[in-house]
């Protein structure tokens, strides 16, 4: 394990960089002389970034590249699951049912299979490969899905 302090751009702020596996930048956050805070932008996070790269090159660690792509695989994985295609169709239901005994017919058409008869509501898609039920609890934590 080798250990050093490193200056930041400004002399006053110092780093104690850790290098074992990988390369770990801990930072004194407040002024030797004035006892000001860091001011923390992210030309700073890019600098310690570029300055933890350096050290983890030099100690032959892996470099890690950040996640470009991040976004557009969120939205990929947002439109096969099948919780997403789920809340679309509740909440058409929802807004197109006049009564609950109209809701639950009209989601028989949709190929939906609702059962209310546990303490969490279960849905269902039958014209989806799903293997499981999904419990009305888990398409949203804030306000879930029951049978009121």
């Amino acid at each position: 394990m080798r250990s050093s302090f490193l200056p930041l751009s400004d002399k006053n702020y110092w780093t104690l960089s850790i290098t074992r596996i990988t390369s770990e930048i801990l930072i004194n956050s407040v002024n030797l002389n004035s006892h000001k805070s860091l001011k923390w932008d992210y030309a700073q996070e890019r600098n310690l970034r570029m300055i933890s790269d350096r050290l983890a090159k030099e100690a032959g660690a892996k470099i890690i590249t950040p996640n470009r792509y991040s976004h557009e695989k969120f939205v990929t994985y947002r439109k096969s699951n099948h919780k997403f295609e789920l809340k679309q169709r509740l909440y058409f239901l929802m807004e197109n049912s006049k009564d609950f005994d109209d809701f639950l017919s009209k989601a028989e058409a949709l190929n939906f299979q609702i059962d209310f008869s546990r303490k969490y509501a279960r849905f269902l898609m039958t014209d989806m490969p799903m293997k499981r039920v999904i419990r009305g609890k888990q398409l949203d934590k804030r306000q879930p899905y029951t049978e009121e």
